[in-house]
């Protein structure tokens, strides 16, 4: 999604905090020299943001700083809930992730604290096809944007603002062949976002993208490249409009 993710995104919270200004990469196992499978590594830190996760291998909260960090809650599907966002472990805001019965829709409200009360901010829905990929992103204004896959990859984001048609947003016109760190179902409900381009919601990274205005003529066109490690890993992701996104991993 995006993102999913400068624009806001789930990591409305995260991505916008303060970042540590040096992050020892060396708490990845993977040495230089010493080639891992990607299969073999997973995420240990986004924006340097340290993971945790559970033993079915959902990430359980993170670590933002000493005093900022997250906790996720789930049913007993595995289907997401619940993101706290915690100050000195006290709860001050919080999104929460309202299945319907057949799991193919899921509302998302966003609640701040305010005098003590906790009051919902925003409220969006994500609409989601048989392969649990995220189809539509509807918000409370009747906007939405649609999406639309080939080879698992987002390739066209359609987008409707509640007056005007429905009219062709973004195109993605390449993809490279590396691994998007976030196409697993415990890291996109970071990518869970209210602008939702899309590329964060694909398999492989976009290096190329076209973006398009209302009357159908181009906006402007976007060239993107991504940084790797030596097991082929991203570390550096870029969006289509210049936020970058880094992540480091862990390997067996």
């Amino acid at each position: 999604m995006k993102s999913v993710f400068s624009k806001k995104t789930i990591c409305y919270y995260i991505f916008h905090c303060i970042f540590l200004i040096f992050i020892n990469f060396t708490f990845t196992n993977c040495r230089f020299g010493d080639i891992k499978s990607p299969t073999q590594c997973k995420v240990s830190a986004i924006n340097y943001s340290l993971l945790k996760y559970n033993i079915l291998n959902q990430i359980e909260g993170a670590e933002i700083s000493s005093a900022l960090s997250t906790k996720y809650e789930y049913d007993v599907l595995g289907n997401i809930t619940r993101q706290n966002i915690l100050t000195n472990n006290v709860v001050t805001s919080y999104t929460a992730y309202t299945w319907d019965n057949i799991k193919n829709a899921v509302q998302v409200s966003k609640f701040d604290k305010v005098q003590n009360n906790f009051q919902e901010i925003q409220r969006d829905t994500f609409f989601l096809d048989s392969q649990k990929r995220i189809i539509k992103i509807k918000k409370s204004d009747s906007s939405y944007k649609r999406f639309e896959y080939q080879n698992n990859n987002v390739v066209r984001v359609y987008r409707y603002d509640g007056t005007q048609s429905e009219y062709l947003y973004v195109k993605f016109d390449a993809f490279d062949t590396s691994f998007n760190p976030y196409y697993n179902d415990s890291l996109q409900m970071f990518m869970f976002d209210d602008t939702g381009d899309g590329f964060h919601f694909s398999k492989n990274n976009a290096i190329q993208c076209t973006y398009y205005q209302p009357n159908g003529s181009v906006s402007y066109l976007a060239l993107l490249s991504h940084t790797l490690d030596n097991n082929g890993n991203i570390i550096k992701l870029e969006s289509p409009t210049g936020q970058n996104w880094y992540f480091s991993y862990v390997c067996n």
